[in-house]
């Protein structure tokens, strides 16, 4: 272009002003910054897709993103409406949302059913392993997906925390005993009451009614919660009641055919019939069904 106008003052010609010619100068510079960038950002996307889901560092990628976003904001505004500029950007801004995703994810409450929610959300499928990297778990598009993912993980921390009740309970249960003493006329062995235990009694029967109306509990756990609730009212009532039940039984100890209808039809005749037995372990079965 120097040459020409050279040439051009030699004849005393007007100098072409090869305004297209500098447009396009200008616009391959532009070109080459932006493109430099893209490849910058898909180079180091492309290194954390390797990643394995275990090892993923959410707040560190989060913080690279974030510069990068500083960086592209710093090209020349004449770009901003190009196309490559414009996917360049997305691409930051998507994979920031879905990393926030990704950080849910790695909430421990989270197991395998909740991920086939998640990819029945999706339509995207995996094997969710050890050996899972980030790039399996960017195919779900978590960015279009952010709402569900905390709806998920919202749903599995709850149902983590009725769990973790449900094994301290049968933690208890599988350790404290009732306590029995002799009737002094007959020597038939008769639930002792113990204010530690009705009220533990209580509190789990009241944490069982509070996760029967649960919307995280399945309806199959809500039938088996319902029966638990229900043994529990009758252990309490039992140890309530069995002192005045054996008070009660002194008079009629001497009449057979009263004391055979008693065993049958009242909570004591159940202590009597070693019904209660059965109780125990029912409950203790109820409460490690899984959710």
């Amino acid at each position: 272009m120097r040459k020409l106008q050279d040439t051009a003052d030699l004849f005393e010609v007007s100098n072409p002003e090869y305004k297209q010619l500098r447009q396009c100068r200008t616009a391959s510079i532009l070109l080459k910054s932006v493109w430099d960038m893209v490849i910058f950002v898909r180079t180091s996307i492309k290194d954390w897709m390797k990643t394995p889901w275990k090892q993923i560092n959410v707040e560190q990628m989060d913080m690279e993103l974030r510069r990068f976003a500083k960086e592209i904001k710093t090209l020349d505004k004449e770009i901003r409406t190009w196309d490559v500029y414009l996917g360049l950007e997305s691409t930051v801004k998507n994979l920031i949302t879905s990393l926030r995703a990704v950080n849910e994810l790695q909430n421990p409450a989270v197991r395998k059913r909740h991920w086939l929610q998640l990819m029945s959300k999706t339509g995207v499928r995996f094997i969710m392993n050890e050996e899972t990297v980030l790039g399996d778990l960017l195919a779900l598009q978590l960015h279009k997906v952010e709402e569900e993912v905390k709806n998920i993980v919202d749903k599995a921390v709850k149902e983590m925390a009725i769990e973790k009740v449900l094994v301290e309970m049968n933690h208890t249960w599988s350790t404290m005993q009732f306590s029995y003493e002799k009737h002094q006329s007959t020597g038939t062995p008769l639930l002792k009451s113990d204010e530690n235990l009705i009220e533990t009694l209580e509190d789990n029967q009241a944490s069982i009614i509070y996760f029967t109306y649960s919307p995280y509990v399945k309806p199959r756990s809500k039938i088996l919660f319902d029966k638990v609730s229900l043994a529990l009212s009758l252990m309490v009532l039992i140890l309530l009641k069995s002192p005045n039940w054996t008070h009660f039984s002194f008079s009629i100890m001497d009449v057979p055919d009263h004391l055979e209808v008693l065993q049958k039809q009242t909570l004591h005749g159940m202590l009597w019939s070693s019904k209660l037995g059965m109780v125990e372990p029912w409950v203790g079965q109820a409460l490690v069904v899984p959710i």
